[in-house]
């Protein structure tokens, strides 16, 4: 028998305050485990709520005679053109153009026809439809769409919960788009893991933003394609005087080098590595812009030469960029990160700043950006982009990198396997 067999025998004098302790430690490990199970609960109902949402939206704009009337007015202005329905997050004028926003935008552009389901129809202005460009339309909601049940469309899925609206769509093509590791999404879940398995054996096309992405869905799906993050490169090609913004004229006048970061302020920023690089490179001004996305701002180095500008609006982005000597994706690396594209990096590269970034597998790809993993590598590495900044020749190569790598261009595989999908389906037809 063990020693601590023996402990917890009735006639030892040590059992009964073993058998205390234990008990104590058992109860409380047994509390923990009930409360990760109650916490995995709750989110298990808020993903199907949202599953809720979504569907009771379209079920509620199904006898809508306004919604019926308003949506035959675009569709008689838009004849011939494939219909696209996005229920989104993230609404239209929201301070950051995200990546749906470049993707439809684009697409609309190229005469698809995108009906955009803002989920803020005040912050957008929207009243039932509201046209923002030739063929692209903000929605109040995912009802304005219903009557369009028994119409041929696309559905465009990039959070699960969302395909609970195909079910209302008789004759929906769906594209799923798989742009991050599932954990990073809100109501990350079991019950998401289904949906995600569902919506890549169900659509019609399936999109992914990153190799890892892509490497863990071509399995499943041989004809899934590869879409990374792209670049509208005109946004951030500024002609004569940049402008000055206000909280940028104190740091410029420093007339010290600037390295500066631009998106969120959140959990994948390597703040420890941060910290080590505004220490040892005083002769630098780092400047950070963006939104606290989940108190990140409290981790950013508090230094002399080190400034947290806050939140930007896109269009205001390419002239803080102008004012960068050098950029920088300073990661940390996990699975996360190595399955991330990164929307800023083609950004960076359009306005001619050269790029040090963390050595991550997405980063790898674009043969001019700087990488680095120590911080000795990092610190070598700025200085470095901080000399090539003055290098003619290497600044025309990172525009070429990021021309090529246009929203335009991203988009153009995806109509592509829409078109010949369509075609696909009229010849059976004919």
């Amino acid at each position: 028998m063990s020693l601590l067999a023996r402990m917890m025998r009735p006639t030892n004098i040590y059992y009964r305050p073993v058998r205390k302790l234990y008990k104590t430690f058992f109860q409380n490990i047994f509390q923990r485990l009930l409360s990760v199970s109650q916490e995995e609960e709750l989110t298990r109902r808020n993903y199907d709520i949202w599953r809720e949402i979504f569907s009771g939206a379209v079920k509620q704009g199904l006898e809508n005679p306004v919604y019926k009337e308003e949506l035959a007015k675009v569709l008689d202005e838009n004849k011939n053109s494939p219909i696209l329905i996005y229920p989104s997050l993230i609404h239209w004028n929201h301070y950051l153009f995200q990546r749906p926003h470049h993707i439809f935008t684009q697409m609309a552009r190229k005469g698809v026809t995108v009906l955009f389901c803002t989920p803020k129809p005040q912050d957008d202005g929207v009243k039932v439809f509201k046209k923002v460009a030739p063929h692209l339309y903000l929605c109040e909601s995912m009802a304005c769409v219903a009557p369009l049940q028994n119409h041929p469309v696309w559905v465009w899925i990039g959070w699960t919960p969302a395909m609970a609206i195909l079910p209302y769509f008789k004759q929906a093509r769906v594209i799923y788009e798989y742009i991050d590791e599932l954990e990073v999404f809100a109501c990350y879940c079991d019950h998401m893991v289904r949906d995600h398995l569902k919506l890549l054996k169900r659509s019609d096309i399936v999109l992914a933003s990153a190799d890892n992405l892509f490497d863990s869905v071509s399995a499943r799906r041989k004809d899934a394609l590869l879409v990374p993050n792209g670049v509208a490169f005109d946004d951030f090609s500024v002609a004569g005087t940049p402008e000055l913004p206000n909280d940028m004229a104190p740091i410029v006048q420093k007339k010290k080098p600037i390295v500066g970061y631009y998106g969120a302020i959140a959990r994948w920023l390597d703040y420890d590595l941060l910290r080590k690089l505004v220490e040892a490179m005083p002769e630098i001004e780092f400047v950070f812009i963006g939104p606290d996305h989940d108190g990140g701002s409290k981790a950013l180095p508090r230094s002399a030469n080190m400034s947290w500008l806050g939140p930007k609006r896109y269009h205001e982005l390419k002239n803080y960029l102008s004012l960068f000597t050098a950029a920088i994706i300073p990661f940390a690396k996990n699975r996360v990160t190595e399955s991330v594209s990164p929307l800023k990096l083609f950004e960076y590269m359009a306005g001619g700043k050269p790029v040090v970034a963390t050595d991550l597998r997405e980063i790898r790809k674009y043969s001019p950006v700087l990488t680095a993993s120590s911080e000795r590598e990092w610190v070598n590495q700025i200085t470095k982009a901080c000399e090539l900044s003055k290098n003619r020749n290497f600044v025309e190569k990172l525009k070429a990198t990021a021309q090529d790598n246009s929203w335009s261009n991203r988009t153009d595989s995806v109509i592509a396997r829409m078109k010949k999908m369509e075609a696909a389906e009229r010849s059976l037809r004919s």
